[in-house]
């Protein structure tokens, strides 16, 4: 039952507790996410409580949230969430598995980008930003008409959630996000699944009480529409 589990997020993004917050994400005064503390509190915790990361003796995670691919890994960078995307997509639309899906065109630190991508018989067209201002200007342009895209990705911050506000601070920033996001893509090319349709648990969910992607149950659980708040007149 709802009032006998307590959810706490651990997140890169301080928008989060906002987010945590919204009306959209209760049912009264129940919220889907009791607490959200981002990653530098995280650490800062650790370092008060003298839990030291390497000393701990390592364990399974649960399940079914222990179970995770690689595609989900790279959604942490900028283009990630869009290759994960394109993986499980071309596959489905073309009933093959594709050898190679690090998608290289959809990679790159440009803050607005067009990426052309030919897979067989398919051809897309995919825009990518990070950074609100790059993403002001990919929007502009599809309205003015000068640009289509069949797909589009956007990130508030710069290199993704590896440069969320709630992230440890760096005096180099852009070489400490291209570090943590060689990371991520390190992980994802070792990981057992890379695909996320093959992600046993995310199946099983689906099977077993989801029905099916686009249900109504799925609606219901995991998709989110905003609304906005009214304004308080003075």
């Amino acid at each position: 039952k709802r009032d006998e589990v307590t959810t706490v997020a651990i997140m890169p993004c301080l928008a989060k507790k906002y987010e945590a917050s919204r009306e959209e994400f209760s049912r009264g005064d129940n919220y889907d996410t009791d607490y959200v503390i981002t990653t530098r509190e995280l650490i800062k915790i650790f370092k008060e409580t003298e839990i030291d990361l390497n000393a701990v003796e390592e364990e399974e995670f649960d399940n079914p949230l222990g179970e995770y691919s690689g595609a989900g890994i790279i959604f942490g960078r900028t283009g990630g969430v869009i290759e994960a995307a394109t993986r499980t997509t071309v596959e489905m639309i073309t009933g093959e598995r594709i050898d190679n899906i690090e998608f290289e065109a959809l990679r790159g630190w440009d803050g607005f980008r067009s990426c052309d991508l030919t897979i067989g018989h398919i051809e897309l067209r995919i825009g990518i930003a990070h950074g609100l201002e790059e993403a002001k200007k990919m929007l502009d342009k599809i309205r003015a008409g000068e640009e289509f895209y069949h797909a589009i990705e956007i990130m508030a911050c710069k290199g993704g959630c590896i440069g969320g506000g709630g992230q440890p601070k760096a005096i180099k920033k852009q070489e400490t996000l291209e570090k943590r996001a060689e990371g991520l893509n390190n992980i994802d090319k070792i990981s057992n699944i890379r695909r996320s349709h093959e992600n046993k648990a995310v199946l099983a969910i689906y099977d077993k009480y989801l029905d099916y992607p686009l249900s109504r149950k799925a609606h219901e659980l995991l998709h989110t529409k905003y609304f906005p708040k009214l304004k308080s007149h003075k």
